[in-house]
């Protein structure tokens, strides 16, 4: 995958709202940001990510599709 590719997958999510994402969209942005270098970002997502794993908003099917990105 490119640069460039990696760039427009993240305009994408990035125009998104972060809340409307699911675990497995989180999951997949998060590994285009850290791709691209942007931790910070990325530490934001996996925050998000971890508070409705907590929250128990993530089924197992989810869980389990998320391993597989």
């Amino acid at each position: 995958m490119s640069e460039i590719e990696i760039k427009e997958i993240i305009f994408i999510y990035k125009s998104k709202e972060l809340h409307s994402l699911s675990f497995c969209e989180l999951k997949e942005f998060r590994k285009y940001l850290l791709l691209d270098g942007d931790e910070v970002l990325g530490e934001k997502i996996y925050s998000l990510m971890e508070a409705l794993v907590r929250e128990e908003k993530v089924t197992s099917k989810e869980m389990l599709g998320a391993a597989y990105l």
